[in-house]
């Protein structure tokens, strides 16, 4: 079960550094 909050959490970071690259890549073409 801990595995899986670490596992989810991780996940959960990654998710947001992909959005954020996403944003920054759109400002960089706009």
């Amino acid at each position: 079960m801990l595995f899986n909050t670490v596992y989810y959490a991780c996940r959960g970071l990654l998710c947001q550094q992909v959005i954020l690259f996403s944003i920054f890549d759109l400002n960089g073409q706009q």
